[in-house]
């Protein structure tokens, strides 16, 4: 069965417009913002480890670390740059890491 990526991460796009909205209220247009920086800069990786695991050469159970690994390179400019703390900033990055790795894996 062929994985439709283009439509995980359109899906991905609205989660993350969501995700903003509900966890960073204030901050959400900066939230927003970062959310779909992250996704740009993972989509080569998500678009090649979906690739991978629809032809054998990877494991599904692969790919939550391999976005994990990913994740100590990502930052959150915008959220730090208006001054949320690093710690709020932290875990909207890492609520954004793990709706990516849920979605992935379950389209998968």
């Amino acid at each position: 069965m062929p994985i439709d990526i283009q439509g995980i991460l359109t899906q991905l796009e609205q989660q993350i417009a969501s995700l903003a909205k509900t966890s960073v209220k204030n901050y959400a247009t900066q939230a927003q913002s970062d959310g779909q920086a992250i996704l740009t800069s993972m989509k080569a990786d998500l678009v090649d480890w979906t690739n991978q695991v629809a032809n054998g050469t990877l494991k599904a159970s692969d790919i939550p670390d391999l976005i994990a690994g990913d994740s100590d390179n990502l930052k959150m400019a915008a959220l730090t740059q208006i001054g949320l703390a690093e710690i709020e900033a932290d875990q909207f990055k890492q609520s954004v890491l793990d709706l990516i790795t849920k979605t992935i894996t379950a389209a998968i």
